[in-house]
């Protein structure tokens, strides 16, 4: 056997029993660090930072980061639990335990302050924060992290910050050390439940244990990452895992709430948008030139908002997300919940990349909702109905209620085309909704009576159709062209085509 067919093995072993850490670990991480050089006072140099931060300092850090970052999320979490102070709820808990000891807290963040990093430094992590945490019991934890959520940036969440989070990091002065100082912990990043001012799905989501800073990392128009290269796969995985939890009963409550939602938010936008393009349109009665072209720019998205309204309330009064807003605004409508329906004409089983303990597979639906303009949206399910026919080439109407995760531009499936460029381009990236179960929607049966009297006028019909060939073959051209025009219009142009 290969070693690596052993290491695969080992991984997927690991990623499936995180209860049964092996019986040798290794040296624990204080020791990890005393073998590259860092020292006890090393740490408590550290911990001492109030702002400014030397160059020495900065390299330390960067190392030490670095080493956290080898470790996968399974590893720390033997290591803490060895260290005693996994989910501590009080700062003094960590105070039997030795500096460079690996640590984990939950509280509340009440701060983030960007700490300045001197240049020459080799290595140093690109950002650093002092955040405070507020613990439930016990006095305040000062965490140094590499990054926070981006949403903790923003200056209206900034002014009242209170973040439920969870944290892995390395304990660089106990509580006890200084009874009038608080613990201090180096961290490259939170694990993030957000309570308020985040979209509904990531609301529940984040209510069920959801870590929502994985989102950032969430690239719009782009093919998905690999594991190796962002935490987006992290968030795919872990986001349908969740969703798969749930019955599509559920989903389907929260997506309607969410649809009422929408309509109402979009309904509010538009009437906004009609009063600035009246403002609009008398300015432009006296505009010339480059002041004319920005005008004249303003208002056509004016009336592509007004467009994209229309379309939200048409979708709504049959209790149906729109489409649109997931094509033409991806990044304000991630972490919504969105319920469509439509025909899937596509239906393949997808093997985890990263395997979680009840998720080794997924379903990929391509799903052609009526106002997609023939566009897919592509669902991702963590299983099908009892007897739904999987392949490339199939037609079935469903209903799927979920939370839209990105647009995904992805690889040319064999047969779209032949070109040297094998990635989408950014105009067909479709929607990507998660979602645990796709509801199979019954077929509309034609009745039993006058069956023979519609056989019989299909006959005639069919005759009729024969007769039509031939000028139909002279317009194939000409109808050939326009349906091209319409399917290769760029999705800013979606609120445009009939």
């Amino acid at each position: 056997m290969s070693l690596a067919i052993l290491l695969a093995a080992a991984a997927i072993g690991r990623s499936q029993d995180h209860s049964s850490p092996p019986a040798e670990a290794g040296p624990d991480f204080a020791s990890l660090l005393g073998m590259i050089g860092v020292s006890d006072d090393d740490l408590a140099d550290l911990a001492a930072i109030e702002a400014d931060i030397d160059s020495r300092q900065a390299a330390l850090i960067g190392r030490i980061l670095y080493r956290l970052e080898q470790l996968d999320l399974d590893q720390l979490d033997v290591q803490a639990s060895r260290s005693g102070g996994e989910h501590a709820e009080r700062p003094g808990e960590t105070g039997d335990f030795p500096a460079g000891a690996l640590v984990g807290y939950r509280g509340t963040a009440i701060s983030a302050e960007k700490l300045s990093l001197p240049s020459g430094a080799d290595p140093k992590p690109a950002t650093l924060y002092r955040c405070r945490i507020d613990m439930a019991a016990g006095g305040p934890l000062v965490v140094f992290s590499a990054d926070v959520p981006k949403a903790w940036l923003t200056a209206d969440r900034a002014a009242e910050m209170s973040e439920p989070v969870a944290l892995r990091g390395v304990l660089l002065r106990s509580a006890s050390d200084a009874a009038s100082e608080p613990a201090v912990v180096l961290t490259n990043r939170f694990q993030w439940f957000p309570n308020k001012g985040v979209p509904a799905g990531t609301l529940w989501l984040a209510s069920r244990g959801f870590d929502a800073a994985l989102l950032d990392d969430v690239r719009q128009g782009r093919p998905l990452a690999k594991p190796d290269e962002s935490r987006e796969a992290a968030a795919f995985y872990r986001m349908l895992d969740e969703l798969a939890a749930a019955s599509p009963k559920e989903l389907t409550h929260l997506a309607c709430e969410a649809v009422a939602e929408a309509a109402a938010n979009w309904a509010s936008r538009a009437k906004s948008a009609g009063r600035e393009a009246d403002r609009l349109a008398d300015r432009l009665k006296t505009s010339s030139g480059e002041d004319r072209e920005a005008l004249q720019r303003r208002a056509a998205a004016l009336r592509r908002e007004q467009s994209m309204a229309a379309n939200v309330a048409e979708r709504a009064e049959h209790g149906l997300s729109s489409v649109w807003p997931m094509f033409l605004e991806p990044e304000e409508s991630a972490g919504q919940f969105f319920v469509i329906e439509g025909v899937a004409r596509r239906a393949v089983r997808i093997l985890a990349d990263q395997p979680l303990a009840g998720l080794t597979h997924y379903y990929e639906l391509d799903v052609f909702p009526p106002d997609s303009q023939n566009l897919p949206v592509v669902c991702c399910v963590a299983r099908l109905p009892r007897g739904f026919p999987t392949g490339d080439v199939i037609r079935e109407p469903v209903q799927v209620a979920g939370v839209f995760f990105k647009r995904w531009a992805y690889a040319r499936r064999p047969g779209a085309d032949s070109t040297s460029d094998r990635r989408l381009p950014a105009r067909l990236a479709p929607p990507l909704v998660l979602a645990a179960e796709p509801v199979w929607l019954p077929r509309a049966a034609p009745g039993d009576a006058g069956r023979g009297l519609w056989a019989g006028a299909m006959l005639l019909v069919a005759i009729g159709v024969s007769g039509l060939l031939f000028a139909r073959r002279a317009r194939r051209d000409r109808l050939a062209r326009r349906q091209r025009a319409r399917y290769d219009a760029p999705l800013d142009d979606l609120a445009r085509l009939p």
